[in-house]
């Protein structure tokens, strides 16, 4: 099976570590390919472009890229028989990311669902709750399949492409509402039509690694934002490491609690203990 990453020529250094991060894992059975990221600022640039419908922010330049790489790596496995890894550069993998993600393409319930998410954005703190004490409470090796369509999510640094939906999905994203929104909110508006079937699986068979904290995308005035979701999904995946994400921790608490946020924080995390039972 194939895993194929978007990586802008001159990033180098995101290369290597996902090129490192899948070899570290030693799985037999999977083959890692490049795709070249799209970047519509380049002078000499003749590919499509979107079709921006007038409504809402126009999207950056890097925005416009990502969403048409994505399109562009569907397209080009589209009709194919076999399902399709799509990564971002900033993809995180461990050897029980493949062993998950084959046990669960393997199985019958993999064809009820378009999209498999591997990881995800979670953008509020009751999601963040409800999925921090559900870790807690799964036994080891434990999997869930949660539905996209009930979550708040956002981003798409890794999900498998089912090969019934590639054509059609594609077909989709040409519409021009779809190509006026950054990529992963046009997929979020198809889950939550209801016009895709996605879920995500949980604890993440994937993460995000150090470079997703410098996006190339984003604006770096949401940086704050990034930093504390990203360390949340790094703390809820299988590959789950204290000491990586430790020194993050005690960065966001210096940088960002005042005492009335940690007052709220102590209630919060006796909410998300295993010791609070609800009334």
């Amino acid at each position: 099976m194939k895993a194929v990453y978007i990586n802008l020529a001159s990033a180098i250094e995101r290369r290597e570590a996902i090129e490192k991060s899948f070899d570290d894992t030693g799985k037999s059975g999977w083959t890692l390919l490049r795709q070249p990221a799209v970047r519509v600022s380049d002078t000499n640039y003749k590919g499509p472009r979107l079709r921006h419908t007038g409504a809402g922010r126009t999207l950056s330049p890097a925005e416009e890229g990502c969403y048409l790489s994505h399109r562009a790596v569907i397209d080009l496995y589209a009709g194919r028989d076999v399902p399709l890894l799509v990564l971002e550069d900033d993809a995180l993998l461990t050897s029980h990311s493949f062993e998950i993600i084959d046990g669960f393409l393997n199985s019958k319930e993999a064809d009820s669902w378009d999209l498999i998410f591997t990881d995800v954005i979670v953008p509020n703190a009751d999601g963040m709750v409800t999925l921090f004490k559900l870790k807690k409470s799964l036994a080891e090796r434990s999997l869930r399949v949660i539905d996209l369509a009930t979550l708040p999510f956002a981003g798409a640094t890794a999900y498998v492409v089912n090969p019934g939906i590639a054509s059609k999905l594609v077909e989709w994203l040409r519409e021009p509402v779809l190509e006026s929104m950054p990529y992963d909110m046009a997929i979020r508006k198809l889950i939550y039509e209801r016009r895709l079937r996605a879920c995500v699986l949980f604890p993440f068979p994937t993460s995000v690694n150090a470079y997703a904290n410098q996006s190339q995308i984003q604006d770096v005035n949401v940086s704050t934002a990034d930093l504390l979701w990203n360390t949340f999904r790094q703390m809820v995946w299988v590959g789950a490491d204290p000491n990586s994400f430790q020194k993050t921790l005690q960065t966001i608490e210096e940088m960002y609690v005042n005492e009335d946020a940690r007052a709220l924080g102590i209630i919060l995390s006796a909410l998300a203990s295993g010791s609070y039972v609800p009334k």
